[in-house]
């Protein structure tokens, strides 16, 4: 379907390695390891707790407690079916307003429908104070080129009352924005509620270093981020993939600094000389430099800022996540996800006018 930017899968390996270095610091017990081989899926603060103490790192509570989102995991109920008009659906065609017609991209074309979500479903669970209790949020996405660029979304809530009908699937000739994924095969959902956390955001990872130096905080991390077996996406709560934190490449994005939350990592003047003189050889016998003297500036404008970035990061958060999956015919990348994120107000609730799509690559 898409490709991520070339320069963003080579800006990812240098973090990659210095997070195993990082893990290989730990020396786990025998019983902490055995405790993270099959690490389940937080439900609950019992069961944050109870994964806090078997991994060693009960002084870690209050931190990750603090940064902790409720989340909601979505599994498919009836594969294949439409379900009843205005339940929540991943794929197949959307039930829109009558009179009102498939959301097109600028230049024409049909833009492709992801999903659409019962609000009610949600906060019959746990009312979320981002969205509305009740209402219909349909979300539609252009091709995803890269994740960096701010992509065609349209995203809308249908209040209750509204008469709904249901969309009859376009002619093949009427091209999608995406003409390789066309119409995805439709999935009635369920949700499941959950807690999601920033596992690939550096700052939490040496806070939990710090917080908890004799702990195995690399069984805490899987178990942070275990998904319920037959889940096929999220909604709301933190994106949590591998390798990627996407709510801050989305700040920098935002603030007009694309690709520099790779500078992150870096929390000294020090730190940042030293990662300079980093170097390998590669196999044509050149020397590979990952770091240099053309980022001085900002990464001096990186330590410069912290509390900024850190507060403009917490204000994205995931809203939707749909991974690959065969139920959808929904093939991404490498079987990665794809992913929407919204930006939260001052008033708290989540704004959908500018919802940023984007799709991992391992």
């Amino acid at each position: 379907m898409t490709h991520r930017c070339p320069t963003e899968q080579v800006c990812m390996k240098p973090f990659d390695s210095i997070r195993k270095f990082f893990s290989a610091r730990l020396q786990p017990s025998k019983q902490c390891r055995a405790a993270a081989t099959q690490p389940q899926p937080l439900r609950s603060a019992p069961d944050l707790d109870a994964l806090l103490e078997a991994t060693g790192c009960p002084q870690a509570t209050a931190l990750v407690r603090q940064v902790a989102r409720t989340c909601f995991h979505i599994f498919p109920a009836s594969p294949g079916t439409k379900g009843k008009l205005g339940c929540s659906r991943l794929g197949g065609a959307p039930d829109l307003p009558a009179g009102a017609s498939w959301p097109r991209a600028k230049n024409g074309q049909l833009l492709t429908f992801y999903g659409q979500i019962k609000l009610s479903d949600v906060s019959a669970i746990t009312g979320p104070p981002l969205l509305p209790a009740e209402g219909l949020l349909s979300i539609f996405c252009g091709e995803i080129d890269c994740p960096a660029e701010l992509n065609e979304v349209h995203v809308s809530i249908i209040p209750p009352g509204f008469a709904l009908q249901a969309s009859a699937l376009p002619p093949v000739s009427d091209a999608f924005a995406d003409g390789r994924i066309g119409c995805l095969n439709p999935v009635v959902v369920r949700f499941e509620q959950g807690l999601s956390f920033p596992t690939e955001r550096w700052a939490f990872l040496r806070a939990l270093e710090s917080s908890a130096p004799d702990g195995d905080v690399d069984a805490l991390l899987q178990g942070l981020s275990a998904a319920p077996e037959g889940a096929i996406g999220q909604f709301l709560g933190l994106a949590q993939f591998s390798g990627d934190d996407v709510q801050s490449e989305a700040y920098f994005a935002e603030i007009g600094r694309v690709n520099q939350d790779r500078l992150v990592i870096w929390e000294s003047w020090d730190e940042w000389g030293r990662a300079k003189a980093m170097q390998s050889r590669m196999g044509n016998g050149q020397l590979h430099r990952p770091w240099s003297s053309l980022d001085d500036a900002n990464v001096k404008w990186i330590l410069e800022n912290r509390a900024a970035i850190a507060a403009g990061t917490e204000k994205w958060m995931s809203l939707l996540w749909i991974g690959s999956n065969k139920q959808m015919n929904l093939w991404i990348n490498d079987a990665d996800p794809i992913y929407f994120l919204a930006k939260i107000n001052d008033d708290g609730s989540l704004d959908l006018s500018k919802v940023r799509a984007g799709a991992t690559q391992s």
